[in-house]
């Protein structure tokens, strides 16, 4: 028995580490480019996230990879019309892939 609030509480375990995943744009998103703005702005950040021992990632769009990028694993990318197929990649352990997230820009 125990006095009200002073029970043992059983300890909590830590969140479990981060897969190697892509953040956004989500599997699914639209995005309607304006073609009257200028490319510098038409832009999409595209965003991942890595379990702590990845140090970089190359992001791979339509099969195209990037120069690989350090934390946090950010990238601006051009807006171009179609549907687009997005992974990261662990850049020092390429068959760790993340899923493929497809996601598609309107004109």
């Amino acid at each position: 028995w125990f006095v009200p609030g002073t029970a043992p509480v059983a300890p909590v375990a830590p969140p479990p580490a981060p897969a190697l995943r892509v953040v956004f744009p989500d599997g699914g998103d639209v995005f309607h480019r304006d073609v009257d703005a200028p490319d510098a702005i038409s832009r999409l950040r595209l965003r991942a996230e890595a379990p702590p021992e990845v140090m970089r990632v190359a992001w791979e769009v339509d099969g195209v990879a990037t120069e690989p990028a350090s934390r946090p694993f950010t990238r601006w990318w051009r807006l171009a019309p179609g549907v687009h197929t997005l992974r990261v990649r662990d850049a020092d352990a390429p068959d760790h892939v993340s899923p493929a997230v497809r996601f598609e820009v309107l004109d």
